[in-house]
């Protein structure tokens, strides 16, 4: 569900240039993000083998910048390159917060597919004990 509010409010970001619609969209944004980054953690914490423990959550601390890095290198590419598609009035940094929607309602539909118990964290430390 948080994949779900976090594209539709980048998407919402990219529909007007209202200064008060987009500090409500990047609230909503970040808000949705709080969930992903908490559940990630348990997530890892339950299913991940205790050898690759420390691995997965250094992977989950450093993937934040990087994927800062990758966003900036991606609007820079868009912008250089007059944008992925017709855009009225040139702002075509807008076109990177809709790609980004784009994925992650590509991921919330992924999850989709994820059987129940991979996702019930009770049932699996249950089942550890």
């Amino acid at each position: 569900m948080s994949l779900v509010i976090n594209g539709t409010s980048l998407w919402l970001l990219t529909m007007k240039s209202n200064l008060y619609l987009m500090c409500i969209s990047r609230l909503i944004t970040g808000f949705s993000q709080i969930f992903i980054t908490i559940y990630v953690t348990v997530f890892l914490d339950a299913y991940s083998t205790p050898k690759s423990k420390s691995f997965m959550l250094s992977w989950i601390l450093v993937m934040p910048p990087i994927g800062v890095v990758v966003g900036y290198a991606m609007t820079t590419y868009i912008i250089l390159n007059d944008g992925l598609w017709e855009y009225p009035g040139g702002h075509y940094w807008f076109q990177s917060f809709r790609l980004q929607s784009f994925i992650s309602w590509g991921f919330a539909a992924i999850t989709m597919f994820i059987p129940r118990k991979y996702i019930n964290i009770t049932e699996c430390v249950k089942l550890k004990r």
